[in-house]
C-alpha cells in the first residue's frame, strides 16, 4: 500500500492518488513549441515522431489518472521493478496504459509536487520507437528543475530510483 501521504490529490479505494487532467489536442510540436516546457533532447526527438500524434493523442476531455508509487514493488528485488511489471500492477486495479500525451499535461500539474517523494512520474505508455530504441517519455526532477525527458521503453527497464507511475482510470 502506498504510505506517501503529502500529495494534495484524493486517494481512491486502493489508496493511489487519483489526478484530474485537462486533455488538449496538441501534437508532439505544439507541446515543444511552449516556451515554459523544460524538455531534455531525447524528449524533443520523441515529440516528433508521427507516432506520438498518431498514437498518444489527447481529446478535450477530462482524463482521471492515478498514480503509483515506486515503493508498492519495494519488496521486490530491482530486476522486478520493471516498467512490465509496475505495468501489470496497475492494470490488477483496473487501471489502463497511458498515452504519452498525458505526461506533458502530468509534467505541468506536478510540477514542485514530488519533491521529497520521489524523483520522477512516468506514464506508463506503449513505447514510441526513436532512433531504433524503444522510449517512455517521462518527467524528472533534475538540478535546473521538473524537465521532461525520456527513459528506456523496454518492458524489461528496472526503476531503482523513488518514483511514480501513471495510469489511466477507464470512464
Amino acid at each position: 500500500m502506498n504510505m506517501h501521504q503529502t500529495l494534495p490529490f484524493v486517494r481512491n479505494e486502493h489508496g493511489h492518488h487519483v489526478l484530474e487532467v485537462e486533455g488538449v489536442d496538441w501534437t508532439g510540436q505544439e507541446e515543444l513549441a511552449r516556451p515554459e516546457l523544460m524538455v531534455r533532447g531525447s524528449a524533443r526527438e520523441l515529440l516528433s515522431m508521427p507516432d506520438y500524434d498518431l498514437k498518444h493523442y489527447l481529446k478535450r476531455r477530462i482524463y482521471r489518472v492515478a498514480l503509483i508509487h515506486w515503493s508498492e514493488l519495494s519488496d521486490r528485488p530491482f530486476a522486478e521493478r520493471t516498467s512490465a511489471n509496475y505495468l501489470a500492477h496497475g492494470l490488477g486495479f483496473g487501471y489502463q496504459q497511458s498515452r504519452a500525451g498525458l505526461q506533458p499535461r502530468l509534467h505541468d500539474l506536478l510540477a514542485g509536487q514530488l519533491m521529497g517523494q520521489g524523483y520522477y512520474c512516468a506514464a506508463l505508455h506503449e513505447p514510441i520507437l526513436v532512433e531504433s530504441q524503444l522510449t517512455l517519455l517521462y518527467s524528472r526532477q533534475y538540478p535546473g528543475g521538473w524537465t521532461l525527458t525520456t527513459d528506456s521503453g523496454n518492458p524489461s527497464h528496472e526503476w531503482h530510483d523513488p518514483g511514480w507511475f501513471a495510469l489511466e482510470i477507464p470512464e
